[in-house]
């Protein structure tokens, strides 16, 4: 599969969104979470995630 093919692919998961003419946007957690789990477990899950990255900025 080449890298345009990967593109397009991607451009069909629901959590895209065309960044119009900034180009980039980025996926946020809660956009892939929305599609799988209830907003009480997507908050947990982010939660969890900002947690995580706390203690690693912490303990390294």
């Amino acid at each position: 599969m080449d890298r345009w093919a990967v593109v397009e692919r991607l451009h069909q998961l629901p959590e895209w969104r065309d960044p119009g003419e900034v180009r980039v946007l980025p996926i946020r957690y809660e956009d892939i979470l929305a599609h799988e789990k209830t907003p009480d477990e997507s908050e947990q899950i982010i939660d969890d995630l900002r947690a995580m990255g706390a203690a690693e900025a912490i303990f390294g």
